[in-house]
């Protein structure tokens, strides 16, 4: 309600701007300014797949409000053939209660490896390197499929058990994905 009373409304993506607007949510003055992203940052890579192990990452902050501890919960509920690469800073100090808390729980789980930060430069192989990029683990899972983004709306409470149905899921759409586009 408090949004509807604003002048205008920005969007950092079409997908959150369409989520608005699935969701009820309709504002005649809604725009879309994307992050601050250069649009051509990773390059395509050609990849083969399936492959195996399925490959999860996280990219990004490792803080509560990202949740990558989520993701982590999620990989060891489940008796999967998959893999989850962290990429981010450990060593950050805001967040180092969080980190030590995270890097615990992912302890004895080979499939789960803290990869650290990547560099401009390294972008285009990380995500070459992945099959689904668990993206806000709080609200969404993005597949990444030769870097054409799919969002799916995660559930409305992050709950560990939630997100192993979204990693059995993401799967799932990714195998369509691929289907599909082989036809």
């Amino acid at each position: 309600q408090q949004l509807a009373l604003a002048d205008s409304i920005i969007a950092p993506s079409k997908f959150l701007a369409d989520m608005f607007e699935e969701n009820g949510f309709h504002h005649d003055k809604m725009e879309v300014v994307p992050y601050g992203l250069e649009p051509d940052r990773i390059e395509a890579q050609a990849v083969e797949r399936p492959r195996e192990p399925f490959r999860l990452a996280f990219c990004g902050v490792l803080s509560p409000w990202k949740a990558p501890g989520l993701a982590i919960n999620a990989v060891r509920m489940i008796d999967a053939d998959l893999e989850l690469r962290i990429w981010g800073n450990t060593e950050e100090e805001m967040f180092a209660n969080y980190i030590q808390g995270i890097r615990r729980s992912a302890e004895g789980d080979a499939r789960i490896q803290f990869a650290g930060p990547y560099s401009g430069e390294q972008a285009s192989n990380v995500f070459a390197e992945m099959d689904a990029l668990v993206k806000e683990a709080r609200s969404l899972v993005s597949l990444n499929y030769n870097h054409r983004a799919l969002n799916y709306n995660q559930v409305k409470e992050a709950r560990s058990l939630a997100a192993a149905e979204v990693v059995k899921a993401a799967r799932k759409e990714l195998e369509r994905a691929e289907q599909d586009l082989d036809r």
